[in-house]
């Protein structure tokens, strides 16, 4: 299990939606700013997440920096 967090730094008063995108794709879109899963070959990738006050449809913050995340199973 591997477990991301996107922190968003100019308040945590607002309410968020946080959009978690892996290798330029949206793969998630959640309220919570945590994202847990069981990790795969198929989760390798760049991983980047944004976060949206819940009211405006718009990004508002900026990309958070690219996490690279290799995932290779042993034999």
């Amino acid at each position: 299990m591997i477990t991301l967090n996107c922190e968003v730094q100019e308040g945590e008063t607002t309410e968020w939606t946080y959009e978690w995108w892996r290798s330029g794709s949206v793969i998630h879109s959640t309220h919570s700013k945590e994202r847990t899963f069981t990790v795969s070959e198929s989760n390798s990738g760049d991983y980047m997440c944004q976060s949206k006050r819940r009211d405006d449809p718009y990004p508002s913050t900026k990309w958070s920096k690219k996490l690279r995340l290799s995932v290779s199973e042993k034999h």
